[in-house]
């Protein structure tokens, strides 16, 4: 059984409930979804978003028109990149090093944006974000291009959340293993709730938040914990 599957058997097996329970279309696939997978996120996104930090490579073309390239956009079941924090681009397949590119806006442009295409140093690389294309001064030149795949634009940001699916691998969920069963609690609440179990769901809400914040304090503090298992007590040696 995959883990997305296990996670919605431990919950459904804990209040002996199944998917044909429920009233109406929806499913335990979709309650954990919408009700706990996601809002975690959400919750982990506001303590540190840099915990989703993810990079894209993008081919390198020449003379590409606009010096336009398209952005994967997200959606429910394809992940995209929903915020870019860094631009790093290797202007000649030669060189050893990316350049970090400078962000600009098109409305502070003293020049059409054709000059910068065309005059833009290779050593100060520019980018600006519209109509969800990525747009990069100086165009590249065809010796300065590689074979693809070329990877010669790098793009550092935050991906966008996508559901789980029936079926889904370990890989597919992006809270860390150890903590799954918080996933499972916000589940077995959720379903009880749904079910007309108040008292039973009451019981089990309470424990799913004390689990959920224990997770959000232990990542938070998952740098520290590091130095602290990292740094050995020698008091009692002085």
């Amino acid at each position: 059984m995959t883990a997305v599957d296990t996670i919605i058997d431990n919950a459904q097996s804990a209040i002996q409930y199944s998917d044909q329970d429920i009233d109406g279309p929806t499913t335990a696939l979709s309650y954990l979804n919408e009700m706990v997978y996601h809002p975690i996120l959400s919750a982990i996104e506001n303590i540190d978003e840099d915990y989703f930090y993810t990079k894209w490579d993008i081919d390198a073309v020449a003379a590409q028109t606009d010096g336009a390239y398209s952005l994967t956009i997200g959606d429910a079941t394809t992940q995209g990149l929903r915020r870019i924090l860094r631009v790093e681009i290797l202007m000649d397949d030669d060189d050893d090093y990316y350049k970090v590119a400078e962000r600009i806006s098109p409305r502070d442009l003293t020049e059409p944006w054709d000059y910068y295409l065309a005059q833009e140093g290779t050593s100060t690389p520019k980018y600006f974000i519209a109509e969800n294309k990525i747009y990069i001064a100086p165009q590249f030149s065809a010796d300065r291009v590689g074979g693809a795949p070329n990877n010669q634009i790098r793009i550092w940001g935050i991906a966008s959340n996508i559901d789980l699916v029936a079926g889904g691998a370990e890989t597919t969920i992006l809270i860390p293993r150890i903590y799954h069963n918080v996933l499972i609690l916000g589940l077995k609440y959720y379903l009880l709730d749904a079910y007309g179990e108040e008292d039973r769901a009451n019981r089990a809400f309470t424990l799913y938040e004390a689990s959920k914040e224990r997770m959000l304090q232990e990542l938070t503090d998952r740098d520290r914990h590091i130095t602290l298992v990292a740094t050995p007590d020698t008091s009692t040696l002085e």
